[in-house]
């Protein structure tokens, strides 16, 4: 219940052009003599992680001073204006057609076999106004219905639409 205009719009306590990204600092107190790791900073195992996935963020866990000017490069990179949309892949795929027009699968049914990309959170780009730099339009993805004229309140929706596929 936030007093933030809105927010009765949303079942999560996020909009849908808000992400969260955390640098969690685990700088030693003393100077290290190993060799720093070069590459991808790993994400935090704290609970912020969670938040920040849910929003279309990541965490950083930092622990030196290179990888803290590692991590604000890459948040330069990230912080672009969009959406993030929950897509998911229903049923199986369609079976070919074969050369002759018969569909060619009905003698070897095949089988549905989740792939990581069947269900996956992605960020869309949502074109913002070149005088403010706001994103154009209030809710980018339409709504599954049309709103009932009698109700005094639109229903709450998640903040990342989910868009089915087959």
């Amino acid at each position: 219940n936030s007093p933030l205009p809105g927010s009765e719009l949303t079942k999560e306590p996020f909009r849908w052009d808000q992400r969260l990204f955390a640098l969690v600092l685990r700088l030693p107190g003393t100077s290290l003599v190993e060799p720093e790791q070069v590459g991808s900073v790993s994400s935090d195992d704290s609970a912020i992680t969670q938040m920040c996935e849910v929003t279309g963020g990541r965490s950083y866990c930092v622990r030196t001073q290179r990888m803290v000017n590692q991590c604000l490069e890459s948040l330069v990179q990230k912080v672009q204006s969009g959406v993030v949309i929950n897509f998911e892949k229903t049923g199986p795929d369609p079976s070919p057609v074969g050369e002759d027009g018969v569909d060619s699968a009905r003698s070897t049914p095949t089988s549905f076999i989740s792939q990581p990309w069947h269900s996956c959170r992605k960020l869309i780009y949502v074109r913002p106004n070149p005088k403010t730099g706001v994103p154009v339009g209030h809710w980018p993805v339409p709504e599954s219905f049309w709103p009932d004229q009698n109700s005094p309140t639109l229903p709450p929706r998640t903040s990342h639409p989910a868009v089915k596929f087959s």
